[in-house]
């Protein structure tokens, strides 16, 4: 059994966006086998049941680091690199949005200098996340033709890198996004054809 840090960007809470979503989930999943510590900025009222959520605030946070194994995050910080490199956690990259192409649109009506900004801000990030990456992860067969192109490009994919592994499965996985592993539960009956609203 591994001890299993994730870090998520955004808040997990009752309403989550997609980006707390999948590391809530991650932790539901690997905590089946694994002690997991799910980590969110501010507080939460969320409480799960077989793992931990803590703020990035909590005390404890960088005494996590000391006895664990691995690291899932969305992306590194530096500061969070740091913590990873230095306690020798294995570092996985759940890298399920392709930041740079979201970003060309979001943010499609800034000022030129600002946008360039932004998107050169985003790059980089991947980039050092991807180069200190011991795994990465993805969300579809076509975001991995993605990130093999960019890791081609960054140089990261070297003969001796792909002599070990050259389909880079092991490295670079499919995970998924879509729905919860848990089937719907039906909550009330139904009868169909009938309106169940309230119309005035």
């Amino acid at each position: 059994m591994a001890k299993v840090l994730i870090y998520s960007s955004n808040v997990i809470g009752k309403s989550m966006a997609g980006a707390a979503i999948r590391p809530w989930e991650f932790a539901k999943t690997l905590s089946e086998k694994h002690e997991v510590v799910l980590f969110s900025p501010g507080k939460s009222e969320a409480k799960p049941q077989n793992f931990s959520l803590l703020s990035v605030t909590d005390p404890a946070f960088k005494k996590h680091f000391q006895n664990a194994d691995i690291l899932l995050t969305q992306r590194l910080t530096f500061p969070l690199a740091a913590l990873a490199i230095r306690n020798q956690l294995k570092i996985i990259i759940d890298a399920y949005v392709p930041g740079p192409l979201e970003l060309l649109e979001h943010f499609k009506a800034d000022v030129a200098t600002d946008r360039e900004g932004k998107i050169f801000s985003e790059t980089s990030n991947l980039i050092l996340s991807f180069k200190l990456a011991d795994g990465i992860l993805c969300a579809s067969e076509k975001q991995r033709q993605l990130w093999i192109g960019f890791l081609l490009g960054q140089k990261i994919i070297s003969p001796a890198f792909y002599d070990q592994d050259s389909n880079l499965q092991k490295f670079l996985s499919v995970v998924p996004f879509g729905l919860p592993s848990t089937p719907p539960q039906k909550k009330r009956k139904r009868n169909k054809g009938t309106l169940w609203f309230k119309t005035e």
